[in-house]
């Protein structure tokens, strides 16, 4: 299995937090409506989220109670020690080629492949990374790219 769409994800996430990074933090926290109460909070989701499937995937009980980012940098620290974290576990989940048994947050026991969950770990970060570039354009301030393709050129030329 090819972990490179993971790769991707973790690319977008610290392509958009770098960018997050040159907006006021009252921005960052101002209260809109839509998905999530903030730009933060959504940005606290998907690092939560993907926290989560983490412990599903290591079958390590996850840790609830995950300290709110005060700040951008705190949040791109955390999401760079995650993606360390996600790189070292990969490995060997890949070598052992088994389906991932995991309960879901209502104790419903679920099984599926590491791809599947990879597809979805992915899929769920490109929608809140949506929906952090609508909030943003909400708040007239200018979002960044994020695309797939983008990622691939950028790979390419390094």
């Amino acid at each position: 299995m090819d972990i490179s769409f993971l790769k991707y994800h973790h690319w977008a996430n610290i392509k958009l937090m770098d960018h997050l990074g040159t907006i006021p933090e009252t921005i960052l926290n101002q209260e809109i409506q839509s998905v999530f109460p903030s730009i933060m909070r959504t940005l606290q989701h998907i690092y939560e989220v993907d926290k989560t499937w983490l412990h599903r995937i290591n079958q390590s009980l996850p840790t609830h109670n995950v300290p709110l980012f005060s700040s951008i940098l705190e949040a791109k620290s955390g999401f760079l020690e995650l993606q360390q974290q996600y790189q070292g576990t990969l490995e060997e989940e890949l070598k052992r080629n088994s389906p991932i048994i995991y309960t879901n947050s209502t104790g419903t026991e679920f099984m599926n492949s590491l791809e599947e969950i990879i597809t979805h770990i992915v899929n769920h970060g490109t929608y809140h990374r949506g929906n952090i570039s609508a909030m943003l354009r909400q708040l007239d301030t200018k979002s960044v790219s994020t695309d797939y393709i983008l990622y691939l050129r950028e790979s390419a030329s390094n």
